[in-house]
């Protein structure tokens, strides 16, 4: 009785599993929960997804603009380290870097590892002067837009 017990447990687990795999396969990316389980450990979790995998994404069709508008998302994560490129709505986060650089005007500081924001579906860029993040620049994938965040 016991070992049926057992039997029974695992092939309820794997049922489960299955279910969540097929939900994730068969979803639209855009509603897939499941598309990204990475974690950010110093992101708020507000949905935020670091630039530090290595899968890919959409096709890449780069867009640069100016212009662009200022709010607070209300994100405080930083995406960390990693070489990884990730594409997201056509963009990659190395573009995203490199749109954010042409716009810092402090004197010294950087583009950090840009983020993913999913909330908002833009890349977070941070600004880093002296090893410190010191503001932050949203970049609209689509646009190539630039906000202050």
């Amino acid at each position: 009785m016991k070992n049926v017990n057992i039997i029974i447990s695992v092939i309820i687990v794997l049922s489960i599993a299955a279910g969540v795999t097929a939900y994730g396969v068969m979803s639209p990316s855009g509603d897939n929960i499941f598309s990204n389980l990475q974690m950010n450990p110093d992101s708020d979790d507000s949905g935020d997804t670091p630039a530090t995998d290595t899968g890919s994404g959409n096709s890449s069709t780069e867009t640069n603009g100016n212009g662009g508008s200022s709010r607070n998302s209300g994100s405080s994560g930083n995406g960390g380290s990693g070489s990884g490129i990730v594409t997201h709505d056509g963009m990659t986060n190395n573009k995203a870097k490199e749109i954010a650089q042409a716009h810092i005007e402090v004197e010294g500081a950087s583009a950090g590892t840009p983020y993913w924001n999913s909330e908002y579906k833009e890349w977070i860029v941070p600004v880093i002067k002296n090893g410190k993040q010191i503001a932050a620049i949203s970049v609209d994938p689509k646009t190539g837009q630039t906000g202050e965040v």
